[in-house]
């Protein structure tokens, strides 16, 4: 799904019929005045085969200013990304879908539809995306990254036990050891996030949502070990370590 879109992306448009009175070229014509009129960006994305036998991925844009020059710096596991303006269209079927990275005009869908093009509107949902990509095999993978993760807190409260014992017996609460834990875990997660953010600008309205999940897995990771580690044996079962 994320090699189908483009960043910032806030909404898709579904072009499902259009009118036969007009071919091709008029109907793109007919969108690019739209866009100049209404000042947005539309984006076509085509996928082909070329000669070498790669897959390219091909963005026409429908420029709000006429004629466009948009591009962006692709991701490295993305395919290669060519940038043209929407008057390079010609034979390539009108119906499909379109994005735009801005929010659409409250009554597009009705003219649209005055001017013989029936589409439906669909908003992004970046949480289904990133949750529906953990079904993938680089999910899978970051899966068991948070297990081996989740495995390495358990060997590391383990021997924390009888710090733990200590702290008990003193009368202290073990809740400020496994907060401390957890803030040291969250900055060094936002420490290597803002280095993804450094090196890859253009993905930043994912960055927020990525912070946000992250801490909280860090933090309920911390709080379930501690939970399991540290809640059986007596005090001194757990100085004797």
């Amino acid at each position: 799904m994320i090699k189908s879109a483009i960043p910032e992306i806030h909404s898709s448009i579904i072009i499902e019929a259009a009118s036969g009175e007009e071919n091709q070229q008029e109907m793109y014509q007919t969108i690019a005045k739209y866009a100049r009129e209404k000042q947005l960006d539309l984006h076509k994305i085509l996928f082909r085969i070329g000669k070498d036998g790669e897959t390219y991925k091909d963005i026409y844009t429908f420029g709000k200013e006429g004629y466009s020059t948009y591009s962006f710096s692709p991701i490295a596991s993305d395919y290669p990304i060519n940038f043209y303006d929407s008057s390079k269209l010609s034979t390539e079927e009108v119906l499909g879908g379109y994005m735009i990275t801005e929010e659409p005009p409250a009554n597009m869908i009705e003219e649209f539809y005055d001017m013989g093009i029936e589409i439906t509107i669909e908003r992004a949902q970046w949480p289904l995306y990133l949750a529906s990509g953990l079904l993938l095999s680089i999910g899978q993978l970051f899966c068991m990254l948070f297990l081996c993760l989740f495995l390495a807190l358990l060997f590391y409260k383990s021997s924390m036990r009888k710090k733990v014992g200590i702290l008990e017996t003193l009368g202290r609460s073990k809740a400020k050891l496994v907060c401390k834990d957890s803030l040291i875990d969250a900055a060094i997660f936002t420490v290597i996030l803002a280095g993804f953010a450094w090196f890859y600008p253009y993905l930043h309205f994912l960055y927020p949502q990525i912070l946000l999940w992250g801490i909280v897995g860090i933090i309920i990771m911390h709080i379930s070990s501690s939970w399991v580690i540290y809640s059986w044996g007596s005090i001194a079962d757990k100085i004797k370590g």
